[in-house]
């Protein structure tokens, strides 16, 4: 009897361990955790006057970046019918994906990952429909000159700066999350190694394109922050193996907060200067 007791014990130590790891192998914020990032990220403390503007960003990012396995249909329909978001799906199948938390795998590899080039197929259709998403509700929610999202043309470098540090601010969120190695995860790592991308490499050079000041205090104050932390990593990551270490994960997953940390620091002061952003959300600010 004594010997199954302390077997039953053991196999509910053994379940227990499985409970509280897994967890931190597949932790992932909702989506209030992600609006809450994205509005610190763009607003500091500021309280938030148009909200409307802000929740279909917030929709998009969710689209965009983390639909799978069928769900997302009401927040797709309220980007269309309530923020009226024009040239949108009608329907999620268009580019549904499954896998669970490995969606991330198929969205989460950086902006200008090219997935048919690297891996074949490009499931989730990031390039072709969820990217555009997130594009398409950026330029309708603010002003970006009459020619930007024109067929042929393109979107304007502003447009495509904001998505752009939308997106990311969505994956690095993620990373902050993460608080254990999974070699499952194929996200886009916090700066380039031997791989095609880095997370704030490219936050370096989008912010080069949403921001039209380059000689303030302020922006150069922040590109040299993000190239402090950069610099840190380069110290112990060149490669997803190197993340296998416990205790190197623990000061890479340290990174991912201070980076979060510097655009909640920087990216409010900036974007509060643009003319793009004040209209919508400062307009007592327009021409001044």
């Amino acid at each position: 009897m004594k010997k199954r007791v302390e077997l039953a014990w053991k196999l509910i130590a053994i379940l227990l361990a499985i409970v509280l790891v897994i967890p931190g192998k597949v932790c992932a914020y909702n989506s209030d955790e992600h609006d809450k990032f994205l509005r610190e990220v763009l607003f500091g403390n500021t309280a938030v006057r148009n909200t409307d503007v802000l929740d279909a960003l917030n929709d998009a990012s969710a689209i965009a970046i983390d639909q799978h396995n069928g769900d997302g249909q009401p927040t797709l329909d309220e980007l269309r019918n309530v923020y009226k978001i024009k040239g949108l799906p009608s329907s999620v199948s268009k580019f549904n994906v499954g896998h669970g938390y490995l969606h991330r795998n198929y969205t989460h590899k950086g902006w200008n990952y090219d997935y048919k080039k690297n891996d074949g197929d490009d499931e989730a259709h990031w390039g072709d429909i969820r990217k555009d998403i997130l594009l398409k509700t950026v330029n309708q929610s603010f002003d970006f000159g009459f020619l930007s999202g024109k067929p042929l043309l393109g979107y304007s470098d502003q447009c495509e700066g904001l998505a752009a540090l939308i997106y990311y601010v969505h994956v690095l969120g993620d990373h902050v999350a993460n608080e254990t190695y999974s070699s499952n995860y194929e996200e886009i790592p916090l700066i380039k190694g031997n791989g095609q991308l880095g997370l704030i490499e490219d936050l370096e050079y989008y912010s080069g394109l949403l921001f039209t000041d380059h000689s303030t205090r302020t922006y150069k104050s922040y590109i040299s922050e993000l190239d402090r932390i950069k610099d840190d990593i380069r110290g112990i990551y060149y490669a997803p193996a190197d993340l296998e270490d416990p205790e190197i994960y623990e000061q890479y997953h340290g990174y991912a907060e201070e980076i979060m940390q510097c655009l909640k620091d920087y990216i409010p002061l900036l974007i509060k200067k643009e003319k793009f952003f004040q209209k919508v959300f400062y307009p007592e600010l327009v021409g001044k």
